[in-house]
């Protein structure tokens, strides 16, 4: 998956990182599904605290959006988000929060 990519370019200080997320929000948004916006929304904002550690606040915006985005997804298919994803926002919302 293209979003662990990024998230690997990240972890070795690639700014290309973010050019992989937008190509991968840009293949969601183009396909119509919008399954996996929050994991890659959830990515971002992993890389963006990489790569910006002195821009937290876009981080934790970016980690909102991600939280929003899969509430969103629950209501529109009347099923829950998976609790590994669900979970895993949630702690990194958390984490900002401090």
């Amino acid at each position: 998956m293209r979003s662990i990519r990024a998230e690997a370019q990240a972890a070795t200080g690639t700014v290309q990182a973010f050019e992989a997320i937008a190509e991968c929000l840009s293949l969601v948004g183009r396909s119509g599904t919008h399954g996996g916006s929050a994991e890659i929304q959830h990515r971002e904002g992993i890389i963006m605290r990489h790569l910006r550690p002195d821009d937290m606040a876009a981080a934790e915006a970016t980690f909102r959006r991600a939280l929003t985005t899969a509430r969103s997804q629950e209501v529109r298919s009347g099923s829950s988000v998976p609790h590994a994803t669900w979970s895993g926002l949630s702690a990194l919302h958390d984490e900002l929060r401090v």
